[in-house]
């Protein structure tokens, strides 16, 4: 809702006040619960997650994935992701980036299967599989800090029970805000993670 001067709410969308014909200008939003400034179209805060235009008390959005103001990241962004953050352990990573990046790796692997076969190697898997292997434990490692628990609950991928564990912890929602490892991934507003 935009308000008017005159102190009349407004839809958005509209561009003169309906009470007295003046013309309208987006007023940025501010977040009652954390004080955050956020973009004027904004219905969730970045920070918080908290919806905007309602009191603190206001749930966080029903999946911060897809929540404006803290969408996940897309195929390119997560491949990226990855390789900058080749070895970092330290910090948070959000279902979009940990499922990409896994697409990725099956898809490498996939190709690197296809050229050994033609060529009766296994060559080009060993290497694509060593270079893929540390990155792949980081984001691991860091999709496990977002619901906070240690990276060393890999070490369950070791157990046959353990890997549908593992699996079954990536498809859970990261804990929302901050936690003991870090910023949450997608309160920044930000598209890029």
């Amino acid at each position: 809702m935009l308000q008017c001067s005159c102190g009349h709410a407004n839809p958005d969308g509209g561009h003169f006040c309906e009470e007295c014909g003046r013309g309208l200008v987006p007023q940025p939003n501010v977040c009652k619960a954390c004080g955050s400034s956020c973009a004027p179209e904004a219905r969730f805060c970045p920070s918080c997650g908290v919806v905007l235009n309602s009191s603190p008390k206001t749930p966080r959005a029903p999946d911060k994935e897809t929540a404006s103001g803290g969408t996940g990241m897309n195929f390119i962004q997560a491949t990226n992701s990855g390789f900058s953050k080749y070895a970092q352990f330290a910090g948070r990573a959000s279902r979009s980036e940990y499922w990409y990046w896994l697409l990725f790796t099956v898809l490498v692997n996939l190709v690197a299967f296809i050229i050994d076969a033609r060529f009766r190697t296994d060559m080009v898997s060993l290497i694509v599989g060593l270079g893929l292997l540390l990155p792949s434990i980081a984001v691991n490692t860091r999709r496990l800090h977002d619901i906070d628990r240690t990276g060393w609950w890999q070490l369950l991928v070791f157990t046959i029970i353990g890997t549908v564990v593992l699996y079954y912890w990536a498809f859970l929602r990261g804990t929302s805000g901050p936690n003991r490892f870090g910023p949450d991934p997608l309160g920044s507003g930000q598209a890029a993670r």
